[in-house]
């Protein structure tokens, strides 16, 4: 999970955002490997002011953030597939296309927004490394596997 903030400058407020980075392991083939399920995130673009009429008629302005979302959704073939005891490395990982929806702090949880053109994630010098045995000093890496190479073994 990478979480980072910005600052809305027009009202001096912070926007968060974040990415999330689900992985599957396929144990159920001879040579276990594991691989990018899903990836999901949301991304804080402003605040805004809003009236809003409560139940007796009496309006307010009330303040609200605008954000967009964005999700894979299950991913079947995993993307990166790597042998559960290596390193996932890629100088740079191509393009993942996204789902993605508009909304604010206004709407009920759960409604559905703004249907927005997919958004696209890419990302280089990546090392990734999930499924790791308990051994591992936190930090360090296992042995690389370059995106580049593809082990018959996977």
């Amino acid at each position: 999970n990478l979480q980072w903030e910005d600052t809305d400058k027009v009202v001096n407020k912070p926007l968060n955002r974040y990415l999330n980075l689900t992985f599957k392991m396929n144990d159920t083939v001879p040579s276990p490997f594991y691989g990018l399920y899903r990836l999901d995130g949301y991304y804080e673009t402003r605040y805004f002011d809003k009236n809003i009429t409560d139940d007796s008629g009496n309006t307010s302005v009330k303040q609200f953030i605008e954000y967009v979302s964005f999700s894979t959704y299950k991913i079947i073939n995993l993307e990166f597939p790597t042998p559960v005891n290596m390193t996932y490395m890629c100088q740079n990982v191509g393009v993942i296309s996204m789902h993605s929806e508009l909304h604010d702090t206004s709407e009920a949880q759960g409604a559905s927004g703004e249907m927005l053109p997919n958004v696209t994630f890419t990302a280089t010098n990546v090392k990734l490394n999930a499924f790791r045995p308990i051994n591992i000093t936190p930090g360090d890496f296992q042995t690389f596997l370059d995106c580049s190479a593809r082990p018959s073994d996977v």
